[in-house]
């Protein structure tokens, strides 16, 4: 999106403009800061011809009919004596955009996820204060990759009528490797069934991202052996030496619950804990029963099973 800025009109008329009694002719008109292709259509666009008697308020309004013509940041409008004439140039600032946005150095996140971590895009203005907020998340990104000691620096190189090229150049340097997993709490399962959910292991890169991708895998496996209560709260990361770290995991497995359908003949088990939507409470008590059971009963109901009944029984002692 592009954000206005604010339209500079600067006239630089002579005295001897003010003073004359009758305005003097315009013997050539000028354009300075912009593209020769781009000449012609702003002398069109204009009111003002040379030969034309030099009037101020058509100046004026071609300063503004010219700001409008494009990207401009400012508009100026200078007059110089030229023989017995006056010559007007109409000098033009291009706003700077970005024409291009590329990224050199990053090894470990490909060009197209990075891009999709920006707010900008080609095409918007040239902002400093946007684009060094970019290159912090550019930043945070490699550290939660496993790069604490990751450089972003930013590199602008004009491309066109105003147009930058931004370049995001990254220098990774060395990884965290992590050292050590330690795994407390409730488990549940047999360890190396959970270290095995978790994929990182001793020696690889901390990297946050695949750690949490395998702390949900490991969520989900928990469940589904029938512990729906089970936790894991966000694991506690220490620098253990220069450039490696140990990661602990507290993992509160809760009790474990065994569902047995009792009568049902249409459908296989995994369809009715799937009905019973538990990823949205997984706690079950004798008050949450009655949810439990009008959960099933729709779905047998919307499965052409109109007069299904279900009761649910909580059997703590099993």
């Amino acid at each position: 999106m592009r954000v206005p800025l604010a339209l500079f009109l600067l006239f630089l008329l002579p005295a001897v403009l003010r003073a004359a009694e009758s305005p003097p002719i315009i013997r050539r008109i000028e354009f300075t800061g912009v593209d020769e292709g781009e000449i012609p259509r702003l002398r069109a666009s204009i009111p003002i011809r040379e030969g034309d008697p030099l009037r101020r308020w058509q100046v004026t309004k071609s300063v503004k009919l010219i700001y409008l013509q494009g990207n401009h940041a400012q508009v100026e409008a200078e007059i110089e004596p030229a023989g017995e004439g006056v010559l007007l140039r109409f000098s033009v600032v291009e706003r700077p955009w970005i024409g291009e946005i590329t990224f050199a150095g990053n090894e470990t996140i490909p060009d197209g996820v990075l891009k999709r971590l920006l707010d900008v895009e080609e095409g918007d203005d040239l902002l400093p204060d946007l684009l060094e907020r970019e290159r912090r998340k550019i930043i945070e990104a490699f550290q939660r990759r496993g790069y604490p000691h990751v450089a972003v620096e930013l590199r602008s190189v004009p491309i066109g009528a105003g147009g930058v090229r931004v370049t995001f150049l990254v220098r990774e340097h060395s990884p965290r490797i992590l050292e050590r997993i330690v795994l407390t709490g409730s488990l549940g399962l047999p360890e190396g069934e959970i270290r095995r959910a978790i994929a990182l292991k001793p020696g690889d890169r901390l990297d946050e991202e695949r750690l949490s991708e395998g702390l949900d895998t490991l969520q989900a496996l928990l469940r589904a052996k029938g512990f729906l209560e089970a936790t894991i709260p966000p694991p506690r990361i220490v620098a253990s030496g220069e450039g490696r770290a140990s990661l602990t995991i507290l993992i509160q497995a809760g009790k474990r619950i065994h569902l047995q359908f009792i009568g049902n003949r249409a459908f296989p088990p995994k369809r009715l804990v799937e009905s019973l939507a538990l990823e949205r409470n997984p706690t079950i008590t004798p008050w949450s029963l009655g949810a439990l059971e009008g959960r099933l009963e729709k779905f047998y109901r919307t499965k052409g099973y109109p007069f299904c009944t279900v009761t649910a029984l909580l059997n703590e002692d099993a």
